[in-house]
Parts: structure tokens; sequence; C-alpha cells
């Protein structure tokens, strides 16, 4: 079996596991990427800077609201791509439009779909294709 690895961004103190993800507009076929994005399985959904989006034309599907730690919230759009994470084609998945200069985070709704290990000791994620 082949294994995907990628090695956690040290920006972070703890560092933060990441994984590439190429991004695909599924009614424009454009792509982007391939883009780092924080794995964060305690994110409900997941985020990406509008810049990105538009990169690949994405289309607004509806809005829906996001809720930080504190309570605060913010309304945004959300939209239809499709997602390449390592050997993995994940079409038709809901993403949050976030600011440009946000990150990129992968959240459950995109990491249940997958089987990813977080080796921490040797700070690297695991992607098996």
């Amino acid at each position: 079996m082949r294994f995907y690895t990628y090695p956690y961004d040290s920006k972070f103190d703890p560092p933060m596991p990441v994984v590439d993800v190429l991004l695909v507009g599924p009614y424009s076929g454009e792509t982007s990427g391939p883009h780092r994005a924080l794995v964060d399985s305690g994110s409900d959904g997941t985020l990406v800077p509008i810049n990105l989006l538009a990169q690949i034309s994405a289309a607004s599907v509806g809005t829906g609201r996001l809720a930080w730690l504190w309570q605060e919230s913010r309304r945004v759009r959300i939209y239809l791509v499709e997602l390449h994470v390592g050997p993995h084609r994940l079409p038709a998945v809901r993403v949050a439009g976030v600011p440009a200069g946000t990150d990129f985070v992968l959240g459950r709704n995109v990491l249940n779909r997958l089987l990813v290990t977080l080796n921490g000791p040797a700070e690297m994620t695991e992607l098996p294709d």
C-alpha cells in the first residue's frame, strides 16, 4: 500500500497537521493548487479562502453561518467544489468561503470521508491510497 505523507506545519506551536489539496470547479473544470490545508477535526466544515474559490470560478449555492469558539458568528457563502486530497477525488463538497488570507481548513465534512493518520511523534500526516 502506498502512503501520501505531509510534514506538519511547524509555523504553528505545536506543529499542525496539514495536507495538500487541489481545488476543482465542478462546473468550470478549472483547477487551483495544490494548496496547503490545515487538518482540523474540531471544525464541522471545510473553509476555503474566497480568492482560491475565484480561481476555479466556483459558484455559490447558498449561505450559512460560521460560529467560532467564543460564540462569534459570521454569515458566509457556501460553494460546491471538487477536492483532490492525495489520491482521493471528492466530488460535490460543500465549503464555506472565508476571507482571503485566512487558512484553508479541512473539516469533518471532508475528513470523515478519508482515512487520515496523524503521526504526532514523526510530525507527519499520512493518507493511504
